[in-house]
């Protein structure tokens, strides 16, 4: 507590509490003057942020085994965990998580299959974070190409090697709907 000029006594803002939104707990925010730890960031529980984590993870992995990119509209929709829209911060901090874990599992940055549907490539969160991940990013289109090389190749490879090809041997004639019998 500290005293005012004019004598009365006031709480200092470093030990305010932290102040509960009145939302559904699947969308508790929870903000305080202090600094928060990193997740709170978010407003969201670590057990819901990482739910919503992996809702977009998953659809990044699907857009990248597909060689494909898929715009941040169509990322935010496709959360169901957390309500986020495209220019929604916390999506940036959502990206800037998987671009990193995913950098260190050596497939790269994932994120390099989202893009602005303005020009067809990431946002500068990408390319600032890539800066800080030593990559060179002296010509953005150049590096963001070979990033999205190297991310379809990682995750093709992955979805490749979930896949077990069995010799198949028929000894028997087999009839398919009504087609003639192959032996």
């Amino acid at each position: 507590m500290s005293k005012s000029k004019r004598g009365s006594t006031r709480k200092s803002r470093k030990s305010s509490p932290a102040i509960v939104s009145k939302r559904p707990a699947t969308q508790q925010l929870v903000t305080s003057r202090s600094a928060p730890a990193p997740v709170y960031k978010t407003g969201f529980s670590p057990a819901i942020w990482n739910a919503a984590k992996s809702e977009a993870k998953q659809e990044m992995i699907a857009t990248a085994v597909a060689q494909g990119v898929m715009n941040y509209t169509q990322l935010a929709e496709s959360i169901t965990s957390i309500f986020l829209q495209a220019d929604d911060l916390r999506l940036a901090f959502l990206l800037d998580e998987i671009s990193r874990e995913e950098d260190l599992a050596g497939r790269g940055m994932l994120t390099a299959v989202v893009v602005r549907k303005s020009n067809g490539q990431p946002g500068k969160g990408f390319f600032r974070l890539a800066k800080q991940l030593g990559r060179n990013t002296s010509c953005e289109t150049t590096f963001w190409i070979e990033e999205l090389r190297t991310v379809h190749k990682s995750w093709r490879r992955e979805a490749v090697g979930h896949c077990t090809l069995l010799p198949v041997t028929m000894s028997a004639s087999i009839e398919i709907d009504g087609l003639p019998a192959v032996s």
